[in-house]
């Protein structure tokens, strides 16, 4: 029988990291004109008595130097541009806004969902962005050169973060 109490939550097994394929994203600030490209990796410590996350340790491409530690799984916490494991995007998507740099304290950022995606993925999508720093968090579905023409038609979104997910494959 199960204890009354819990920790919920998937185990990031040895599996997890072979399961998804990492997602490109792109992440462009349309103030700076800066961009970052990076795969959806997270490298993240777990916990041996129950493969839990404890805690991440790099996001990116930083994140494959975790590979052949121990006690440490690479893994991409998107699934086909989704939200799979809520702590790691969270981590990615502030590792990925950091790199924008310290003039934009609390962005409005505009990430791309896919044409699937229900509302239930959309929420988790925007919860992980606005607690990983973001202001406010617009969604958007098609190609990034469409959100870059629509988003310089509207004067309150040039100064925006444009996080854009392509799914792995």
């Amino acid at each position: 029988m199960r204890d009354a109490f819990y920790e919920g939550g998937r185990p990031l097994l040895e599996e997890w990291s072979r399961t998804f394929a990492p997602a490109e994203i792109t992440v462009r600030c349309l103030k700076t004109g800066k961009q970052v490209r990076e795969k959806s990796l997270v490298a993240a410590q777990i916990r041996a008595e129950d493969g839990m996350m404890e805690r991440c340790l790099a996001a990116g491409e930083a994140a494959r130097a975790y590979e052949d530690v121990s006690g440490a799984v690479v893994f991409s916490p998107l699934r086909e541009g989704q939200v799979a494991c809520y702590g790691g995007a969270r981590f990615l998507f502030k590792a990925l806004l950091r790199q924008m740099g310290p003039l934009l304290p609390k962005p409005l950022v505009c990430v791309r969902v896919q044409d699937r995606t229900t509302q239930v993925e959309e929420i988790a999508m925007t919860d992980a962005l606005l607690q990983a720093g973001a202001r406010k968090v617009l969604l958007y579905r098609g190609s990034l050169s469409g959100a870059l023409d629509r988003v310089a038609e509207r004067k309150e979104l040039r100064n925006a973060v444009v996080v854009h997910i392509e799914p792995g494959m």
